[in-house]
């Protein structure tokens, strides 16, 4: 069960409540001229069903779906665990020699990622470089995504694997959806909360009311995500 100050269920109820009061407002100011575009017009009917895609894809849906993939092995590999052992003055030595030998070799294998990344990166054949040879418009940037997952999970495989928390291939490949099926109900919410952020834009409101619409959408989209990954490790270490 969630915790009461974060509850996917309510809150996606809240966004859809939301959606339709911001409807009903676009309607009315449009009967009292107001700056506003009216939703409930068949030009607002249009835009809907038109962008309800694009708006996905112009959001951090996909971000957030790829970034969970590396927090998934890493939560499912008890590498945290292991590293809170690690620092705690309350269980310092309480790692076993196999296990220490697999925090070893995650860290390893993240200092060799990140060497191969600066590599590639800013070696003379400037792989992920942008045309002009800076970081502006490059691979880098339009992939960070995928590569900060990489340099989450990485590790996290390795102790995994070495520490005997994945039993081979086919566990390591089934924890990168982990986090993604404890953290299903949050997606519901964000695709729900993307598309009034989209109506909140289009009607005006945001433009009119003044409302910092870029902050808006990192507190709607960021920091329920973060809430609900703490609190799914959290409830993993629990277990």
């Amino acid at each position: 069960m969630m915790s009461s100050l974060w509850n996917s269920g309510r809150a996606t109820l809240v966004v859809l409540l939301a959606g339709i009061v911001l409807a009903l407002a676009s309607w009315i100011g449009n009967l009292y001229d107001w700056p506003v575009r009216n939703m409930l017009s068949p030009e607002g009917f249009r835009w809907m069903l038109q962008s309800l895609l694009p708006n996905v894809e112009a959001s951090p849906w996909f971000t957030l779906f790829i970034l969970t993939l590396g927090l998934g092995v890493w939560r499912e590999s008890g590498l945290s665990q292991a590293i809170f052992r690690v620092i705690s003055r309350r269980r310092r030595g309480g790692l076993s020699p196999k296990r220490r030998q697999a925090l070893l070799l995650g860290g390893a294998s993240l200092v060799f990622y990140l060497i191969i990344l600066c590599w590639v990166t800013f070696s003379r054949h400037e792989i992920l470089l942008g045309v002009t040879g800076t970081l502006e418009r490059s691979p880098f940037l339009a992939g960070w995504p995928l590569l900060l997952s990489l340099a989450v999970a990485l590790p996290g495989a390795v102790y995994g694997l070495a520490a005997g928390e994945f039993r081979g291939v086919v566990d390591l490949l089934q924890s990168l959806s982990s986090l993604f099926r404890s953290m299903a109900g949050f997606f519901v919410y964000l695709f729900c909360a993307i598309q009034w952020l989209a109506m909140f834009q289009y009607t005006g409101f945001a433009v009119w009311m003044h409302v910092p619409f870029e902050l808006l959408s990192e507190i709607v989209c960021y920091v329920p995500f973060l809430y609900d990954w703490l609190f799914a490790s959290r409830k993993a270490d629990r277990q």
